[in-house]
């Protein structure tokens, strides 16, 4: 597959999945840190901090990790729609992410990858 090809079904996937809002999402739920986030999971805090920031997208390892962590089906990280929490009785609408400088997750250095 070509390289333009693969940007343009990434576009499309930007357009509609915020991954990086709802990985936010599902730990502000929970009030965890990146640093809790990466205890549960075990995915290096950089990594973590890099994903919500949408400057990468996740591997399906990571996000299986994520998934495991917030006791969730992987497929509620693959939402399409907007991102929502509750919060103090009210529902906040999480504006859209940036997209992705990259499009791979780049291997973490500090955490073995055990999946």
């Amino acid at each position: 597959m070509a390289i333009k090809e693969i940007n343009e079904i990434k576009g499309n996937v930007d357009q509609d999945i915020d991954i990086a809002g709802r990985i936010f999402a599902e730990r502000f739920k929970r009030g965890w840190t990146q640093t809790d986030l990466s205890r549960h999971s075990g995915v290096n805090p950089a990594t973590i901090s890099k994903i919500e920031a949408a400057r990468v997208f996740p591997r399906i390892s990571t996000l299986r990790k994520f998934a495991f962590a917030f006791e969730i089906p992987v497929g509620d990280l693959l939402e399409e729609g907007p991102v929502t929490i509750e919060r103090d009785g009210e529902t906040l609408k999480l504006g859209r992410f940036l997209p992705p400088r990259r499009t791979v997750e780049e291997p973490d250095e500090d955490h073995e990858d055990v999946s």
